[in-house]
Order: structure tokens, then sequence, then C-alpha cells
């Protein structure tokens, strides 16, 4: 933890400013009606790793409003995500929950009407409150506009044109005791700023130009590592700075009207990222996929002239589950009652505690298997089932944080009782559940063999994913998948045909779990039950129609013959938030306008 020896002194006199604060909010004449608080602006700006602020080492000086704001307030030095997408990062911040706790775990499920929600309380409180975003994973579907007064949903907006919606607002209600939640989307893909930002950034010796698009993103990916996609990489890291000076040039006229409106003494700035943007540090592009310190690692910082302690940096590795808790306490406020994952962060910064002595948790279910970290005294293990995107591979893997920042240095097979010991305290804690899992696999052939595949289950199927999703961009430059088309049309049958080009597979849970499987399986036209292995070349079915009633243990070190297909089972770690949606289906349909906007954008297919 930094802190100068010049600022006790002004620590002393912030905790006796605090205390005023809360005493004269708890202690009020009989004849006042309601407390008054501090007024709050969270912002949220969506998609900005931690290392592209100048306070967070960044040297470009692209970020003096933020950098501000840290420099007289306080800053979260190791501030993680609890996801690396938009969603459920988000949700966990109102609700001071992780993802798999608050039910928000991917496009089709809202958050838990019966979680927690920040806004509430503050509406309970007394405050006016208003939200302006600008997508539509944080609208009403997805219960994003709980406890709000007003609430403006804008996708895909500019970040000048939510500042200008936002500041009309607060000059209507700046004499009110007010909660604003602002979100601006420009930093994420499509990496396209206002074009003086582009010229700005765009490197002039570059050679090649990219526009920031999706396809460029996919480009790079499958390019990579020729020297034109690391030429194309820097081209898109550039417009993304572009994008992130743009913004902060946004919230600087956020700020000066504030200050022309005598808003900046009385209000409290709370400045964070849902999360990071990976530049092939890992083998991709974008977030969502993966849980490296890019993805997760985001700034957070806490500005109120004479109420925060400035120049404040704090060590302690935190999660963005915390700002739930915190605000409530620095606020004065009850604490919610509800039994959250998040902690008050107000020890910390008033100096009474050095640590929380605590490890984190983040995690992530975008196109593939669940998977999950735990990050503990700067050790982290990671958790995945086996499975590829993109042709890059996950697995179980474990870095030391303190000595490999940049996680170049899997630890897992040297230092196994460690990553043991921490896999054991990932799933001790119940938000995760082992379940019989089945795979089917198949070999590359030589030439093309045709695979027809019909799979169904005495029960319906929970838990489908490819072993290897390889995404590109269609004529009209949107995301598509490129590898074979799969049937999840019906909960109970899979269906799906592929020429064995590449080696490929499909994974997948049933629910009730014991539920029994029918295979129907032709290769090159017929049923070759030959080539159809169960757990290792000496065992087949009868034939290519047939049905498993036990699990498949597999024979180590077996692979898929080619042009043939291998099955087993194994138990797997899922969140039980999955099994949740097994019983309870899909909490939410989603209105015909968001479904349109997701497929536009890539992240669902199909109606």
């Amino acid at each position: 933890m930094s802190r100068p020896v010049a600022r006790k002194l002004a620590v002393g006199i912030w905790l006796i400013a605090v205390g005023a604060v809360i005493f004269g909010a708890l202690i009020l004449p009989a004849c006042q009606k309601e407390a008054q608080y501090p007024n709050v602006i969270l912002i949220s700006v969506d998609t900005l790793r931690a290392d592209r602020l100048g306070c967070y080492g960044y040297k470009s000086g692209i970020t003096g409003m933020m950098d501000f704001w840290a420099e007289k307030g306080v800053r979260f030095a190791k501030a993680y995500a609890p996801s690396p997408w938009t969603l459920p990062s988000h949700a966990s911040v109102f609700t001071g929950l992780y993802p798999t706790e608050h039910r928000a775990i991917d496009e089709k499920i809202n958050i838990d009407s019966e979680a927690p929600m920040l806004t509430e309380a503050l509406k309970q409180a007394g405050f006016t409150t208003a939200a302006f975003v600008s997508h539509i994973y944080l609208g009403p579907e997805y219960g994003f506009d709980r406890g709000f007064d007003d609430f403006v949903l804008k996708p895909n907006a500019t970040a000048d044109v939510m500042v200008s919606k936002a500041k009309k607002w607060l000059k209507k209600h700046r004499k009110e005791n007010f909660f604003l939640f602002l979100h601006l989307f420009d930093p994420h893909t499509p990496y396209q700023p206002p074009p003086d930002y582009a010229k700005k950034h765009y490197p002039s010796d570059l050679g090649v130009y990219v526009s920031g698009t999706t396809k460029d993103v996919m480009d790079v990916i499958h390019q990579w590592p020729s020297e034109e996609a690391q030429k194309m990489r820097r081209g898109l890291s550039a417009l993304y700075d572009g994008e992130i000076d743009f913004v902060d040039n946004q919230l600087e006229v956020l700020f000066k009207f504030m200050q022309e409106n005598m808003l900046d003494q009385n209000t409290l700035v709370i400045l964070f990222s849902d999360h990071g943007e990976e530049f092939m540090e890992h083998g991709l592009m974008e977030h969502g996929f993966t849980l490296y310190e890019e993805q997760l690692l985001v700034p957070w910082i806490m500005y109120f002239p004479g109420q925060m302690p400035a120049e404040t940096v704090l060590d302690e590795p935190v999660n963005l589950i915390d700002l739930l808790p915190t605000l409530l306490d620095f606020l004065g406020l009850p604490a919610e009652k509800k039994p959250i994952s998040g902690k008050s962060l107000m020890p910390l910064i008033r100096g009474e505690v050095e640590t929380l002595g605590r490890s984190l948790l983040a995690e992530t279910t975008r196109q593939g298997p669940d998977r999950v970290t735990i990050i503990k005294d700067r050790e982290k293990y990671m958790y995945s089932p086996p499975f590829a995107l993109n042709g890059r591979s996950f697995g179980e893997y474990l870095f030391n944080l303190q000595s490999d920042p940049g996680e170049e240095h899997d630890l897992f097979g040297e230092q196994r009782k460690l990553a043991e010991k921490l896999k054991g305290e990932l799933f001790s804690g119940g938000l995760y559940v082992q379940r019989r899992a089945w795979h089917m696999r198949w070999g590359k052939s030589n030439g093309k063999t045709p695979l027809q595949a019909s799979i169904s289950a005495a029960g319906n199927f929970i838990y489908v994913y490819k072993q290897n999703t390889i995404y590109g961009t269609n004529r009209r430059g949107l995301l598509e998948s490129r590898e074979y088309a799969l049937d999840k049309s019906d909960p109970r049958r899979l269906r799906f045909g592929t020429l064995c080009q590449r080696a490929n597979g499909v994974s997948f849970m049933t629910d009730p779990e014991t539920a029994d499987v029918s295979f129907h399986l032709m290769i090159d036209g017929r049923e070759r039950p030959e080539r159809i292995w169960l757990g290792d070349p000496s065992r087949h079915p009868g034939s290519g129609n047939f049905t498993l009633k036990e699990p498949v243990e597999l024979t180590p070190g077996t692979e898929p013959p080619a042009g043939g297909v291998l099955i087993w089972s194994e138990p797997l770690w899922v969140n039980f938030k999955q099994i949740l949606r097994a019983e309870v289906g899909d909490p939410i349909q989603l209105s015909p306008e968001v479904r349109k906007q997701l497929r536009e954008l890539g992240y669902i297919s199909g109606d």
C-alpha cells in the first residue's frame, strides 16, 4: 500500500470530515424527513484495460481527466473484474455478487430478481436516480432498471452523446440529492474514434490501414504471427487509444460542467471499467473468452475532494463486487441485508487494515465450457476443461503474478500441490458442482469423410459446446462461426454434419445427469461401428445406432481415429446456475429488437 508520510495529517482531517458527514446524515433534526448525502456519479468506461491509463503506468498521456481524479483521490492498483465481459461484470457491480450468484451469466439470463440492487438501496435512502447506458446488456430486459427514476438506453451511442444527455439531467436535478450512472461504450470494438482522434493516434509509419472493424480483429487472429498481422494489431491498438482519448476528453467536459454548476465539491465520482481488452498477449483479441490479467485488471478510482484522501494508492487486490458495500459504507447507509460476496473497502481506505486476507474469483461462460480463476496471495489458478477457441487451447494453469505479471510461465505441472490447494478452495465454496459430461471427438480425415450425427437424450441438453469454435466474419463484416453447424433447436436432440477436414468435437451435459444418451452416427454414408471408439480403440458399439446408459471411461492417451469418432464421459465442474437454468428454463425471452442487435454483434446465432 502506498501511503506518503505527508498524507497522515490529511487522512486524519479526512476521517473527521467523513465522521461529520456520516453523523450529520444519521443524527438529524426531528423535523427533517430525509437524510442528506453526497451526490454520487458512477462512471463505467466499457472495455478499458487498466494499463492504458497514465496513473496505471501508460506513457501516452491520453487519460488526463482520469489521472487527475486518481491523483486527487483513491486508486485501486489491482482491481479485478468478476467477468471479462459486459453483462455479468456490471451485474456484479450493482449486486455485490459474483456472476454465478446473481445468475446473469449469459445473454439469455437476467439478474436474479431476489439479488440486491445498489440503486434500490440508494433510492430508499432518498436519492434521485438516473442511468444513461449505451449497450443493451445494461438494459431493462436484464434487470438494470431496478431502482432508477430515469433510465435512458441508447445502444452504441458515443461518449459525447451520452455526456450531453447526462449534463442535461444533472442541470435539471442539480439541487437534489442524486445518483447518476453513466456508461460509455466507445473503447469496445469496432475501434472507430472520431476522425481527428484516429488521425492523432494512427502510426504514420505503419504501412497498412485498418478500419477497426471485427473483420480486422479476426484477420489478426487468423494471420498471427505474420508481419502483416503484427502491423494490423499495432493499428488496432492505436485506434483503441484514440477511443480512450476521446472518452477522457468527454469526461473532462463533464467535470467542467460539474465545476460550473458547483457540483464538484459535493459529489463522489467513482470511475471503473467492466473488463479489459486483449491484443494477442495470449493468442486472442477482444475479450470475454479468457481470464488473463489483460482482460481482468481494470481501473477503479474514487474522487471526492475533502472526503476521499488524495494521492492514495491501495495495492490490495480487490474486485468490482466490492463496489456496492464500499459505497454504502462510505455513505453511512446500512449494509446490505442479503448475503453478498463483496466486502467494504473503507477499512483499507481509512488505513484501519492493511489487507482483507481473502481470495478473489473471476468467471466466464463465453463460447465454451465454464472457466473460472481464483487469485490468492498473488498466486493464480485457472480452471477450464480442455477445449479450443480459434485454435487457442484452454486448460488448467497456475501463475505467480508477483514474479510473472504477464502470465508467461505456467507452473501447473511443476507446482501441482499448490494448484490442487487453490483448486480445492475454489470448488469448496459451493458456486460450482461436478456433473457428468459427455465428449464426442473425431479425427481429421486425409480426404473428405462425411459424418452425420444425431444425438438424443432422455432429458434436456443443458451444457453444449464445441471442442474448437473458429470465428470469422461474413460479407457484412459480422462475426460468424466457420466450423461445422450445430443444430441445438430441440432441447432433447443435437444434430450436425461435418466432412472431418479438421479434428473437432462436441461436449454436452444432460438434465437429469443420469439420462440415457442415444447416438445415431453415419460415417461415409453408412453405419461404421468399427470406427466408433467408446473410450479406447478396443471398445465399439454394436452398430451406428446405440444408447449409452452408463459412464464411459477414457483410456489415457487415446486420440480419436482419422475420420472416426471417440466417445467418453467424465465429471466436469460447472457453475450451479447452469443447473438452475435447466430446471427453470430461460428466465427471460429477449425482445426481437434485442435479439437482432445481439445477432449483428455476433453474440448469438439463429432465431
